[in-house]
């Protein structure tokens, strides 16, 4: 028998509330939802993922074409950073330091006759600040007033050179032959070379 036909005879307030019997179909609404909502998720993942992928394989494609040019300029580069380091060490040769030429020919010019320079070398000097000079020099015979007159032209306040001293001359033999040997330490004037 059906329960349709049947009359309640109990007062409302002890009436049994009607069952929702629409709850099958809201329960397929939602999971239907859901997995609308996770595939349209899933499908935007994955576009996103492609994007990405393609993306990628772009910049892979682009990196192995620089990657080409790099490693096809790198003697390029390498020479260019020599010819930069040359230039600076020429100006700085050209700019800092006093004109090398000029020097050792103003040396030569105070030379008297009879004597030659056995060495000359720089002490100390940087960027800033010009090196000193040690010279061993050699007069022929037994004339310790050349290396004095020497002296005493390199002392000259008109000369180009300042600070020298003279540590002392020594009488040798060369193949049987009197010589003296001295050594002496001088600097340069600035003004006499850079020609202020």
């Amino acid at each position: 028998m059906n329960d349709d036909y049947l009359i309640n005879l109990l007062p409302s307030e002890y009436l049994p509330k009607p069952e929702f019997k629409g709850f099958p179909v809201f329960f397929i609404i939602l999971i239907a939802a859901v997995a609308l909502y996770c595939f349209q998720d899933y499908t935007r993942l994955q576009r996103t993922l492609e994007d990405v992928q393609g993306q990628k394989q772009s910049l892979d494609a682009l990196i192995q074409k620089n990657n080409k040019d790099a490693v096809a300029f790198l003697d390029i580069q390498a020479r260019s950073r020599m010819m930069y380091a040359y230039g600076i060490s020429v100006w700085s040769t050209l700019h800092q330091n006093p004109p090398w030429i000029d020097v050792y020919n103003s040396i030569e010019e105070s030379i008297p006759p009879d004597m030659w320079i056995e060495s000359l070398k720089l002490i100390g000097g940087s960027e800033r600040k010009w090196p000193s000079f040690s010279m061993v020099g050699m007069v022929a015979g037994n004339k310790p007033e050349t290396v004095l007159d020497f002296y005493n032209k390199m002392m000259d306040p008109t000369s180009k050179f300042e600070r020298v001293k003279i540590s002392g001359y020594t009488f040798i033999k060369i193949k049987g032959q009197d010589a003296i040997t001295f050594n002496m330490t001088f600097s340069l004037r600035k003004i006499a070379f850079l020609g202020i």
